[in-house]
């Protein structure tokens, strides 16, 4: 089968620089618009729109997940409900920014991180026995002692006492590359404490012994964070830990069980990949693992590049389910399928990445759509809540795909420069 095209570079740079226009501008300040308040047509009544209320002042700078368009009738299409803010969706957000700064500095993304930053680090807890751990809301507000919750949103009463499960080891992948790309010890302390706080506290969820949550075993090695750490500190526990997770990452295997979001073989792809390109002698079993994953995300891509959400049986994509596409998925996808490419020169992965590419930015929001959501990546499609059929994306398929964009147009990579070869 002959491979796919590449599309020109100057339609990737423009999708780029709109997709990275998006993540500044839906970036929280106190300009924000903060529809979050659900009207009625009276007690218990009919929904009708959601409004403007006061934005909580500890939000600044950090991301929304979730975007709501307003019915029909509101009163004005400027009028769109932002939801699930969560530190985990900042860190992302910004890893996003920082990769677009590596390929071409911008005053606006650049000002966009630095306040990213001083909200992340006004979230995380200092102090106590909770040292190191991330929260959703303003530490002052905390109902102490916390518990460990799955994951909610900030307007969820489980963030008045909680922290969240698998969310918190994802958001060191932030300080991590602040760390790496500026040489920042304050930033690496960061990262510490909360790998350590999960260290100490959860040590059965760092070392892949119970399921981090519910449709996923190996979220606490995602994103590499202990791998990280153990590269950036020359610390052994980290290095035991890491080797450890992904060595029972191949005990653990592929999760293909019917319900199961796609895009977590992407997460588990995420701690595999720093293996194989780090430490050589985690580079085999890093690499036969990570081969599987990229092999089923691949049998899982459609034909116009983009990935399905979920399964409804063991392996088998669920083509009916109403959000039958996962930007999220697909754009991270592309990180695999770039190191399988990375390692081997196979074709065939090549094809999935240019495929993927093509639909990502045939998906992109155009400039004149709704206001809100011109220039990002979709991510799912329509979801019923309140009895509306809302159109729903998630920041982290816009920063996902932003990411790859981004390592792609900078250059310095197999795949990188032979993406372009006809």
């Amino acid at each position: 089968m002959p491979l796919s095209a590449p599309l020109p570079r100057e339609v990737i740079e423009e999708s780029l620089n709109r997709g990275r226009e998006w993540l500044v501008r839906n970036q929280i300040t106190p300009k924000t618009r903060h529809y979050d308040t659900l009207e009625t047509d009276g007690p218990g009544g009919r929904p009708l729109r959601w409004v403007d209320g006061p934005l909580p002042a500890h939000l600044v700078g950090g991301f929304y997940a979730n975007l709501w368009r307003n019915p029909a009738g509101a009163q004005s299409p400027q009028e769109v409900r932002r939801q699930y803010h969560s530190t985990w969706h900042t860190a992302q957000c910004a890893v996003a920014l920082l990769r677009c700064l590596e390929y071409r500095e911008d005053a606006a993304a650049r000002a966009a991180v630095n306040l990213a930053w001083e909200f992340l680090k006004r979230h995380q807890v200092t102090q106590g026995e909770y040292a190191g751990v991330f929260v959703e809301r303003a530490i002052k507000d905390l109902r102490f002692p916390l518990r460990e919750h799955l994951s909610f949103s900030q307007q969820n009463e489980k963030a008045n006492d909680g922290y969240a499960a698998y969310d918190n080891i994802e958001t060191d992948l932030f300080p991590l590359e602040m760390h790496r790309l500026t040489g920042d010890a304050g930033a690496l302390r960061m990262a510490q404490a909360n790998a350590d706080f999960y260290l100490a506290r959860h040590p059965d969820r760092v070392f892949l012994e119970v399921e981090t949550h519910r449709p996923a075993i190996n979220g606490m090695a995602n994103d590499a964070v202990y791998g990280r750490l153990a590269k950036y500190t020359g610390e052994a526990k980290y290095y035991d830990v890491y080797a450890r997770q992904v060595r029972r990452m191949n005990l653990n295997g592929l999760d293909l069980r019917a319900g199961n979001n796609i895009r977590n073989m992407y997460w588990d792809m995420s701690g595999l990949i720093f293996g194989v390109e780090t430490f050589p002698e985690l580079r085999g079993p890093a690499l036969a693992q990570l081969a599987f994953l990229a092999e089923h995300l691949r049998s899982a891509q459609r034909a116009d590049g983009a990935l399905g959400f979920r399964f409804k049986a063991p392996g088998v994509v669920d083509t009916e389910c109403h959000q039958a596409i996962d930007g999220a998925a697909t754009g991270g996808a592309m990180a695999g399928w770039a190191a399988m490419y990375d390692v081997t020169g196979d074709p065939r992965w090549m094809d999935c990445i240019r495929r993927a590419v093509a639909h990502a930015v045939g998906g992109q929001y155009p400039a004149g759509d709704h206001p809100g959501f011109a220039g990002a990546f979709k991510y799912a499609g329509w979801i019923e809540q309140n009895g509306w059929r809302f159109e729903m994306l998630r920041a982290v398929a816009t920063a996902f795909t932003v990411r790859a964009f981004a390592e792609l147009l900078a250059g310095g990579r197999r795949w990188t420069e032979d993406y372009w070869r006809s």
